[in-house]
């Protein structure tokens, strides 16, 4: 392939704003948004006509600044170009931006292949990963949830993942380890939410001589 080029059919969702691609260099950049500053991008993607792939990553002739802004929740068409000695081929595909993604789809997009492994070791596995808005490869202490002790109860809190697709993630108590039959769900009070990451607590009464053992179940 000699050439790749790209462009913007239109949207497919009527809200859709204009989606905006930069070209390949950071100097083909600054010569179609000469007013652009690190705190003013005005591209959504770049695209390397070289690998013919589309990227929001900074340019590599200057990886400070942020050229580009986050690409909202829409459908586009496009239309992508590949020319050779032999000819040009062009084909339209659909581009979706969604803030939702089957726990197939995040396992493709991360490489995992084992629901109950954690591979980033930061003592959640990957299905709860998923549930709980995780990257499985990058270590987040902050995932783990938190136990306070205000002397009558105890009082755990975590996150859980709104956009997570046909999985709950479900806080429940035990005075046993086993049987799983001793495990009984809680019902959690929301602390806050923005929209995608929702913060949940369960309290759990304290008993004296009794043991209390927590569990996040997906």
């Amino acid at each position: 392939i000699t050439d790749y080029r790209i462009r913007v059919l239109g949207g497919l969702t009527p809200s859709a704003p204009t989606m905006q691609i930069a070209p390949t260099t950071a100097a083909e950049y600054f010569a179609r948004y000469p007013t652009t500053t690190p705190n003013d991008a005005k591209p959504f993607l770049r695209f390397d006509r070289i690998t013919g792939l589309l990227s929001n990553a900074p340019y590599p002739e200057d990886p400070t600044y942020q050229y580009f802004r986050a690409l909202p929740r829409h459908s586009w068409s496009l239309e992508v170009r590949a020319s050779n000695i032999f000819g040009t081929t062009r084909k339209q595909v659909a581009f979706v931006v969604s803030d939702r993604i089957t726990y197939a789809e995040w396992k493709e997009i991360y490489g995992v292949t084992n629901d109950r492994a954690d591979p980033d070791g930061d003592g959640v596995p990957n299905l709860l990963e998923y549930g709980m808005g995780g990257n499985p490869n990058v270590f987040e202490a902050t995932l783990l949830p938190t136990q306070t002790n205000n002397g009558t109860e105890l009082v755990f809190t975590y996150q859980v993942d709104l956009g997570a697709i046909a999985y709950t993630v479900k806080p429940q108590v035990s005075s046993l380890l086993a049987p799983l039959s001793t495990w009984m769900d809680l019902t959690p009070v929301i602390i806050s939410t923005d929209g995608r990451i929702q913060i949940q607590r369960v309290t759990v009464p304290i008993v004296p001589g009794t043991n209390r053992f927590f569990r996040l179940r997906i």
